[in-house]
């Protein structure tokens, strides 16, 4: 036989089947993603053909179950996937904090609760909430400091290590502990260390210091009323935190330093704000050796400076405006600082060589409703919304 046309038959090629499942994976709060990966568990890829793109997963960075999804991993238009999701996991966050000792003369004035992170590190702007507190008493002794109210969030496996407050009789004469050393001149008044040991040279004595050999921690110090004064840590930065949330760090190159640090309401700003400006909140930073304030920082060193921003202006436009006393021939006026994000260290005053004040850097985190900035002088900073 012989056909009497030629047609052509039209051949129908599908899409191969691949069946694609991503690992169950984890990470600590605050650390950054790992890799999505994933197994071929169903089909195979044919010759060369390679998966491209990439899973991604819910947006969200506090503690909890996250779910992956495919996002845009995809193996091209001659394939047809099946993707099966897995949990991603977002663990807490262990810090481990050491309460300091503290002493005060019998009827003398009550020291504020300090404590130092002795393991692990705050992450993405957070911060300490409430206080410590002691076994209440005034007769001569030695006093649990207990954790009282302070925590953080549930993003975080707080474990705190307590210790002492101490009170002693200064009276001419007395050595509670009969070491030698009278107590108004013993480091740890009741417990026996003739060698006033203080390895760390904060004042106590090894012997009844709960953090004796820690060089590197860090001593945050909540700032509970409008203002305080507070010494620099040698052993570690300083965090100045203000009731509204703000914050300072201080480096420790200069503990021999003293900080004031202050929340101006705007009734007290020393000037109106522009009126294209409303008022936010404030940090007002004063440094001092030996009661000189300082204007400006040397040697590389820098101050941080961090904003909570209110949830009801994350969608607002927000500047931070500084108080320039050495503006308009010493009257004062606001300088607004550059819009963050910039990573590249910008002059206080454009067009004057003889000025040293910089800002270094500033970021702005969405995620975590935080304005923070870097600069080498301190002084008062404002957060404002436009």
């Amino acid at each position: 036989y012989q056909a009497e046309t030629l047609k052509d038959i039209p051949v129908t090629i599908s899409a191969r089947e691949l069946e694609i499942t991503a690992d169950v994976l984890s990470k600590t709060y605050g650390n950054p993603d790992p890799t999505f990966s994933y197994k071929i568990t169903g089909g195979s890829l044919v010759a060369n053909d390679k998966l491209g793109g990439a899973i991604i997963r819910e947006r969200s960075e506090n503690v909890g179950l996250q779910i992956l999804m495919r996002g845009s991993l995809s193996a091209g238009k001659n394939y047809n996937i099946t993707f099966i999701s897995a949990w991603f996991k977002i663990d807490k966050r262990p810090v481990t904090i050491t309460a300091d000792p503290q002493r005060k003369e019998l009827g003398g004035p009550e020291p504020a609760l300090t404590f130092m992170i002795t393991d692990g590190q705050l992450v993405n702007g957070d911060m300490f909430s409430g206080s410590l507190a002691r076994t209440p008493g005034e007769s001569a002794g030695v006093y649990p400091i207990g954790q009282g109210s302070l925590y953080l969030s549930d993003n975080y496996e707080l474990i705190f290590m307590g210790s002492t407050f101490s009170i002693y009789d200064p009276a001419v004469g007395l050595d509670a502990d009969a070491d030698g050393i009278l107590n108004a001149a013993d480091n740890c008044v009741f417990k026996s260390n003739q060698d006033q040991k203080d390895s760390d040279n904060d004042g106590f004595g090894d012997s009844c210091d709960s953090t004796p050999m820690n060089l590197l921690a860090n001593l945050i110090v909540p700032v509970t009323g409008s203002s305080a004064t507070s010494e620099v840590n040698c052993t570690g930065s300083t965090t100045l935190r203000l009731a509204d949330g703000n914050f300072v760090v201080i480096p420790k190159e200069l503990c021999q330093w003293s900080a004031v640090i202050g929340s101006e309401p705007e009734t007290s700003l020393p000037l109106a704000l522009p009126k294209s400006d409303k008022f936010v909140s404030s940090i007002n930073l004063v440094l001092l050796d030996k009661q000189k304030p300082i204007s400006v920082i040397g040697n590389s060193i820098n101050l941080q400076y961090s904003f909570k921003i209110p949830s009801s202006l994350m969608k607002d436009k927000l500047v931070v405006l500084y108080w320039n006393t050495e503006a308009k021939s010493g009257m004062g006026d606001w300088v607004v600082l550059p819009a963050c994000p910039f990573s590249s260290s910008v002059s206080l005053s454009k067009g004057n060589s003889a000025d040293e004040r910089v800002i270094l850097d500033c970021s702005f985190t969405m995620d975590y409703k935080r304005i923070t900035l870097n600069t080498n002088f301190p002084g008062l900073f404002v957060l404002a919304s436009r």
